[in-house]
């Protein structure tokens, strides 16, 4: 068998695969997202902790569950933003895949070679490009979702320390 030479192996490598980042991005933004997730649970069970650890009056116990409720509320509200912008990408997608399944069954009934090859290239492009809209629009929503629980998290961070003064 013949080997394959260097100069047509480097060539090979020197090619970027174009997903390639946005998988990385991806990948970065998971790994945020648990560190983030870690750093919730942290804080959460120290609130907790906290709220069980001290005894206080029945106004200092209302306030803590006050500042909680707030605190869950705008987690949800968060939360639903979010969860509404997958939704709307999902029937994007929907959308998308009825074109080029339509683009699909165009391709194989052309009558002529030339005509289903370029209507084949049509459709592999328009593929691509769903992709790469999809892939974007992932990132997007990855790093707003990032960045608005980095926003909940510093916004309720000092709602949620209320301090007690320990009875002497």
């Amino acid at each position: 068998m013949k080997e394959k030479t260097g100069e047509h192996a480097g060539a090979r490598k020197e090619k970027i695969n174009p997903f390639q980042d946005m998988a990385q991005q991806g990948v970065k933004n998971c790994e945020q997202a648990m560190r983030n997730g870690l750093k919730f649970q942290e804080e959460a069970t120290k609130w907790w902790n906290n709220m069980a650890g001290h005894t206080g009056s029945a106004q200092d116990w209302q306030k803590r569950f006050s500042n909680a409720t707030t605190v869950a509320t705008n987690f949800t509200a968060a939360a639903q933003k979010r969860a509404e912008e997958f939704l709307d990408l999902a029937e994007t997608n929907a959308r998308a895949q009825v074109e080029l399944t339509k683009k699909a069954a165009d391709a194989m009934q052309a009558p002529t070679i030339a005509e289903s090859q370029h209507k084949w290239m049509e459709f592999w492009t328009a593929s691509l490009g769903v992709i790469r809209s999809s892939s974007e629009s992932m990132a997007q929503i990855s790093g707003r979702a990032l960045d608005s629980w980095v926003d909940f998290v510093q916004k309720n961070g000092e709602m949620s320390q209320v301090r007690i003064p320990k009875a002497a």
